[in-house]
């Protein structure tokens, strides 16, 4: 055999060798396995919602997890991602917790009928913040506004720290219930502006 030839096959046992011992790709979402269940005992909203695209900070928009860790230190996770971008991911849990908790239906992007009342919400995360076996940290900053109504939005703040236990799959039902927390948030309001209420924060 070649000195060509030997160095070839070096090289692709080598290669061979790192894509074995490589670690596979672990997938996470934020939406929880029991929201395709209609909440008990709603009645369907006589209004419908917008859910417009989610804002994140540039650091996290992307699909990898990232882990903040003591002095300031983060880590980029190559093998533990989103199925989706934060985004996007924040966006569809907040929309499937919104209209499973009210009743009702998320008509972005659809055509707008005139009958049918449509609040927009518009969420923008100032910190999605992931500590390995100790929390999952959310803070944003969200607004609800009835269309063509001329009527200023309610703009508020919601923070939640969720202490989680070992491992991922931990940190990750963390951040569900963190966002479920600001989607409870956002539904509060909004059910004291559809019902003509002076509507606040939480």
């Amino acid at each position: 055999m070649s000195m060509r030839a030997r160095f070839l096959l070096m090289a692709v046992l080598i290669v061979g060798v790192a894509a074995c011992a490589s670690e596979p790709i672990q997938f996470f979402t934020l939406i929880p396995p029991d929201s395709a269940a209609p909440a008990t005992g709603v009645a369907g909203a006589s209004y419908q919602i917008e859910m417009l695209p989610v804002e994140t900070p540039t650091q996290i928009d992307g699909p990898q997890m990232v882990l903040r860790r003591g002095g300031g230190e983060i880590l980029l996770l190559e093998t533990r991602r989103w199925i989706a971008p934060v985004a996007d991911e924040v966006r569809s849990a907040i929309s499937n917790r919104l209209t499973r908790e009210l009743g009702t239906a998320d008509v972005y992007g659809l055509p707008r009928t005139r009958d049918t009342a449509i609040y927009r919400i518009k969420v923008e995360l100032n910190r999605f913040e992931s500590y390995l076996d100790r929390s999952a940290l959310i803070e944003a900053t969200w607004s609800v506004r009835k269309l063509d109504t001329g009527a200023a939005p309610l703009v508020c703040k919601t923070r939640t720290e969720e202490p989680v236990t070992a491992g991922f799959p931990a940190l990750v039902e963390g951040h569900q219930r963190a966002v479920a927390r600001i989607a409870d948030a956002i539904a509060a309001s909004l059910r004291q502006m559809a019902a003509a209420q002076a509507a606040s924060c939480p």
